[in-house]
C-alpha cells in the first residue's frame, strides 16, 4: 500500500493554455514521493481542457465547474483535497523541483506555524530570470509586515495546513480581486506564518498580466481587506462577518486599459528588498537596490523621497525608518 500523500497541490485553470503544461509538469516532477494534485479547470474556453485531458498521472484530478473566478475555484480545491497540507500553484507559474518538499518539511517540524511561503524567482513570459524576490522570515516579523500592510510572500508559494483553511472559511467569494490578501491577513491575525529563504517558486510576469482594465478595482478590494483586518483586531469580527451590507464594486467594462511598464514593476520590487535587506541589517545592500530602483522608474515618487533622504543625511541606515 502506497504511504499516504501529506499535501494537496490546488491550481486554479482558467485560459492559460500557453504556460499550462510546464506548470503541470512543474508539478508532477516534484522530488517529494506522496501528494495528490488537484486541477481546477474554471470554465476555460481555450485548450486549457485538452491539454489536461493529456496526463494520466494518478496523482491528478482534474474538476470542472463554470467559471466562477479564482476564489470559488480554490476552495473548490481545497474542499476536495483530503490531505493535512495545501499547497497552491498558479497555472502561468513554475514550481522547482524540490518545494513540496522543503515546505511540507518545515511545516513538519514547525507545529507551531500555519503557512509557509519561499522566496520567489520573477522571470519574463519566456521563463528567463529577471528578478529575485527574498521572502522575510521568523514569524513575529512576518507577521508585523503583513498586518502593516508590507511584502509577506507571494500567495501563491504558500504551503498551508488545511484545517486552519477551513477554520477561517477559505477564501472569501465577496472579493472581485485581492482575495488572497484577505486570506493571508485572517490568517495572520490567528496564527504564525513564516518563510523558508530558498527560491522555490518561479512567479511569470507575462504582457496580460502588467494590462490592467480597472485600476479602481483592485485598490479598492486591497483597502476593504486591510479595512476588515483592523475591524477584526479592535472588535473580533468585520462588517462581511457580521452579515452587514458591504458594497461590492465591479469593474466598468468601458474603462480604459491601463498598461504597467516592466521597469516600473521591477523598481517596485526593488524597493522592497531594499526594505528587507534594511530590515536584515544591510545598509549598503538596501541603499543599492534604492539606486537601481530610481534607475529604473526616475519619475516614482516613492524611490525619489527615499533616495533624498539617504543623500540628504548621508546615512544609508536613514532609508527606511521605523
Amino acid at each position: 500500500m502506497p504511504p499516504r500523500a501529506c499535501v494537496s497541490v490546488v491550481m486554479c485553470v482558467h485560459n492559460a493554455e500557453h504556460w499550462l503544461r510546464e506548470a503541470v509538469e512543474s508539478i508532477l516532477g516534484q522530488t517529494l514521493p506522496t501528494f495528490e494534485f488537484i486541477v481546477v479547470d474554471d470554465g476555460s474556453t481555450d485548450g486549457s481542457a485538452d491539454i489536461l485531458r493529456s496526463y494520466d498521472d494518478p496523482r491528478m484530478r482534474v474538476i470542472h465547474q463554470d467559471n466562477a473566478g479564482p476564489a470559488s475555484a480554490r476552495n473548490t480545491g481545497i474542499l476536495a483535497a483530503t490531505t493535512d497540507y495545501v499547497a497552491y500553484m498558479d497555472a502561468d507559474d513554475v514550481s522547482e523541483p524540490k518545494r513540496l518538499e522543503i515546505q511540507c518539511q518545515f511545516l513538519d517540524t514547525h507545529p507551531d506555524v500555519a503557512a509557509v511561503g519561499c522566496s520567489t524567482r520573477l522571470t519574463d513570459e519566456h521563463g528567463r530570470t529577471i528578478f529575485r524576490q527574498s521572502a522575510p522570515t521568523g514569524p513575529d516579523r512576518c507577521r508585523r509586515r503583513l498586518l502593516d500592510g508590507r511584502f509577506y510572500a507571494f500567495a501563491a508559494t504558500l504551503v498551508v495546513r488545511r484545517e486552519v483553511l477551513l477554520a477561517v472559511g477559505l477564501f472569501r467569494t465577496f472579493f472581485r480581486q485581492r482575495e488572497d490578501e484577505d486570506l493571508m491577513l485572517r490568517l495572520a491575525e490567528r496564527w504564525s506564518l513564516d518563510n523558508v529563504q530558498d527560491a522555490l517558486y518561479r512567479y511569470r510576469i507575462n504582457p496580460v498580466g502588467l494590462t490592467h482594465r480597472d485600476l479602481r478595482v483592485g485598490a479598492y478590494y486591497h483597502d476593504l481587506a486591510f479595512a476588515f483586518s483592523q475591524e477584526r483586531l479592535a472588535t473580533g469580527s468585520d462588517r462581511l462577518q457580521r452579515g452587514e451590507p458591504v458594497r461590492p464594486l465591479a469593474p466598468d467594462p468601458g474603462a480604459p486599459a491601463v498598461r504597467s511598464s516592466l521597469r516600473r514593476v521591477l523598481a517596485g520590487l526593488h524597493l522592497d528588498e531594499a526594505e528587507l535587506r534594511k530590515e536584515c541589517g544591510r545598509p549598503w545592500s538596501a541603499a543599492l537596490h534604492v539606486l537601481r530602483a530610481l534607475t529604473l522608474d526616475p519619475w516614482r515618487r516613492t524611490t525619489v523621497r527615499h533616495c533624498w533622504k539617504a543623500l540628504r543625511e548621508r546615512r544609508s541606515s536613514v532609508l527606511f525608518a521605523p
